[in-house]
């Protein structure tokens, strides 16, 4: 895949999202709501999002492509992905999950390990990491957050779930080096950019620019994701059996 076929998948994601932008504009506020609202809760909280959002992202890619057949996004829908079974379950937790282990044992290594705390504590009382040490940290869930971005398209395409759907998203990730590249670029300008949103975002029209902006990059990283999911299974012949034409 190179620069001109990227090209190509960032075109007929903005598409899917012009086709209909009021309902991705709800089920994006309302995706963002539920996993943002969890971080909050004491001790458990950034755990319990990222087991939810994985688990709610699944279901956006699976929005994204039953929009690609010409279905407008239910709001409704982004639920309907937590009955999966759970092989399948086991393999989206895991795939938030390790990432933010590793994370979590980079920080542990480092000098600041006293700011642990603040990701099993409770966020509005107990200090964030400095914000080079927060920066790296992402960083390193980031890069090891790479090789799963395919198990998605494991469950909803091939039917995969457990270390099956890892390692189908691991081979596929392995012959789409460029895409993750700015994948992981575009969510490196988006961590840096919100280490520096603070010093500026202090009217109600500054969270307002930030909330609408963190939406909008949501959406487009959630729809280029999808799209990249699609083409990334049909090159290479998966199994097409769980694709969706209503969104489970």
């Amino acid at each position: 895949m190179n620069l001109a076929d990227i090209a190509r998948l960032v075109a007929e994601a903005a598409q899917l999202l012009a086709a209909h932008p009021l309902h991705w504009a709800v089920v994006v506020a309302l995706f963002l709501v539920t996993v943002e609202a969890l971080m909050f809760l004491p001790w458990v909280g950034f755990v319990l999002k990222l087991t939810v959002s994985s688990l709610l992202a699944c279901q956006m890619v699976a929005l994204w492509l039953a929009a690609a057949g010409g279905l407008a996004p239910a709001p409704q829908a982004l639920f309907q992905g937590l009955g999966r079974p759970w092989s399948a379950l086991w393999a989206l937790w895991g795939a938030a999950l390790i990432p933010f282990l590793a994370g979590m044992a980079f920080l542990a290594a480092s000098r600041d390990r006293a700011h642990l705390r603040f990701f099993f504590g409770r966020v509005l009382r107990d200090p964030a990491p400095p914000a080079g040490t927060f920066f790296r940290l992402k960083l390193v869930m980031q890069l090891c957050a790479l090789p799963f971005t395919f198990v998605a398209g494991a469950v909803l395409l091939a039917g995969l779930g457990g270390t099956a759907a890892w390692t189908r998203s691991a081979q596929l990730a392995a012959v789409h080096p460029l895409p993750l590249a700015l994948l992981l670029a575009f969510g490196l300008c988006q961590e840096w950019a919100a280490m520096r949103l603070p010093a500026w975002a202090r009217s109600a029209v500054g969270v307002t620019t930030v909330l609408l902006v963190q939406a909008l990059c949501v959406a487009a990283e959630l729809a280029f994701v999808s799209v990249l999911t699609h083409h990334a299974y049909a090159d290479a012949g998966a199994s097409s059996r769980g694709c969706i034409s209503a969104p489970r």
